[in-house]
């Protein structure tokens, strides 16, 4: 999925289902409907807002209809600026705190962002 998305000219092909499996090349264009640029660097900070309306759905069917906000919800491009990003948290009294190994990793690198996925911040 992510090749046809990086390289949206291979879903013009006449047999790209059978060189991609057919849910990969629906859930490409559907992705790809919403990013009009396309992907590249100049993304949404907090990630594509179709992918993260996509996410939140979801976890609102995961949850049994437990409400989730795309806006809540930040895509990084990795675990390892998961901890500078989410140390701003730790201090909000209506959050969940992060586990102590991660306490830990966040208190080595400077904060890069403040987040307002909690209501107290």
């Amino acid at each position: 999925m992510l090749a046809l998305c990086e390289c949206p000219a291979l879903l013009e092909e006449p047999r790209v289902t059978e060189l991609f499996p057919p849910d990969a090349v629906e859930r490409a264009r559907t992705y790809l409907a919403g990013i009009p640029g396309g992907l590249g660097a100049y993304s949404e900070s907090a990630g594509v807002p179709s992918l993260r309306a996509s996410i939140a759905a979801a976890l609102v069917r995961r949850d049994g209809g437990v409400a989730a906000d795309p806006d809540d919800i930040l895509l990084i491009d990795g675990a390892l600026w998961a901890p500078p990003l989410s140390r701003p948290l730790l201090a909000a009294p209506r959050c969940r705190p992060l586990p102590p190994t991660v306490r830990a990793a966040a208190s080595l690198t400077p904060p890069i962002a403040l987040l307002s996925l909690c209501p107290t911040l």
